[in-house]
């Protein structure tokens, strides 16, 4: 498999990933997308987490570099970190602080996020474990991320969070997103992972590996919406 064959992966995933959403969105209630979006705060608060126990494992340190400044973004040194941010957009849909802190995480939400943790554990030899975890971290955690987004900010105008008032859902929409082809470096999060990987796939072997694990970052990230709110 080589980067354009991944690349038209990664896309064809994005794409199927976003009209399975639209559908979804779509057919909520107002309820249901703030009970959705409650329960999606959990993934939120398991990113820092993730990423963590990810570099933990990980040899590569050109990339460990690269994943630890996404998740030092995470906690600004000055103001709010993107958890408050989080909040932020909450309040200003009409949430008060009672709902958005005592809402607990499904089971459903909870083996998701667990099943993630699993995956990144180590069942094989270091080199394919670290694009392993390098491929998880962009495309569960950044690239998708950026693809649910794209989705939520529409049906967030209804509840009057926009891109001018957002701190969370609209800057991580931006952030996040896959502007380039693989192995070709950007600014967003997901783009200044992509030359850093696209070193790592040196062999057949390394690029199968990855395109495996491109469908399996999808599926666990997927799985959550797999669930009523």
């Amino acid at each position: 498999m080589n980067f354009s064959q991944m690349d038209q992966l990664e896309n064809s995933i994005m794409d199927e990933y976003k009209l399975y959403l639209e559908k979804l969105v779509r057919k909520m209630s107002n309820a249901e997308f703030k009970r959705m979006l409650l329960q999606r705060k959990w993934t939120s608060y398991a990113f820092t987490p993730l990423y963590d126990f990810g570099i933990d494992g990980m040899q590569n340190e050109k990339a460990k570099i690269i994943l630890r400044s996404i998740r030092n973004d995470e906690y600004p040194p000055e103001g709010p970190s993107h958890r408050e941010d989080l909040v932020h957009d909450m309040k200003i849909m009409g949430m008060d602080i009672e709902e958005i802190i005592n809402e607990q995480p499904s089971k459903h939400t909870e083996k998701t996020i667990k099943a993630q943790f699993d995956f990144l554990r180590m069942k094989e030899e270091q080199e394919i474990h670290d694009i392993k975890v390098v491929t998880f971290l962009r495309f569960a955690l950044e690239i998708l991320v950026s693809v649910e987004y794209s989705v939520f900010v529409r049906r967030l105008e209804d509840f009057g969070l926009n891109r001018r008032n957002s701190k969370f859902y609209w800057p991580h929409f931006m952030h996040d997103m896959k502007q380039h082809p693989l192995g070709t470096k950007g600014s967003t999060h997901s783009d200044m992972l992509s030359e850093q990987l696209g070193d790592m796939l040196d062999t057949l072997k390394k690029a199968s590996a990855c395109g495996k694990y491109v469908q399996k970052s999808y599926d666990l990230r997927a799985e959550f919406f797999r669930q009523k709110f």
